[in-house]
């Protein structure tokens, strides 16, 4: 019986002893950045003033400016843009066609093309405007916005 359970003692010792070399262990650690929130202030709108109807390769009277609200370095944010009619936001990198459509509801709109440059130190985007042509039937006032969203990088 002494020997059955040393026999069994010795089976279930080498038995520990082979699954304990075969574990391992491993360590993750868990970081995280927290930043205040960004918020976009309007400082100015694009305005192309009066223009007479068929114009062409007419520049924004007014450029447009938004300011980035943040104490972050800017290189840890993406800054991405849209128009009305887009689902999906394109680096700020790229121009943007933004279409202005009559206030008195014509069927008549026009395409500006929206550039936009960024100045870091004062975290000012700035936005230039072109009209390449002005229908001669575009008559009245016209409007079109687009979307700027800014988001820190993963």
């Amino acid at each position: 019986m002494k020997k059955l359970l040393l026999f069994l003692g010795e089976i279930f010792f080498s038995f520990n002893l082979f699954c304990y070399c075969f574990e391992g262990i491993g360590k993750v650690n868990v970081t995280a950045n927290i930043y205040k929130p960004l918020s976009l202030e309007k400082v100015q709108d694009i305005d192309f003033g009066i223009i007479p109807s068929g114009s062409i390769n007419v520049k924004a009277n007014k450029m447009g400016k938004l300011k980035i609200i943040t104490e972050e370095n800017m290189s840890n944010i993406k800054v991405t843009w849209k128009d009305e009619m887009s689902s999906n936001y394109v680096s700020i990198a790229k121009p943007i066609e933004v279409t202005l459509f009559s206030e008195n509801y014509s069927y008549t709109s026009i395409v500006s093309k929206i550039n936009a440059f960024f100045s870091e130190e004062s975290k000012i985007l700035n936005f230039n405007g072109l009209i390449e042509k002005v229908p001669r039937t575009a008559l009245g006032k016209y409007r079109g916005t687009f979307v700027v969203r800014a988001e820190y990088i993963n």
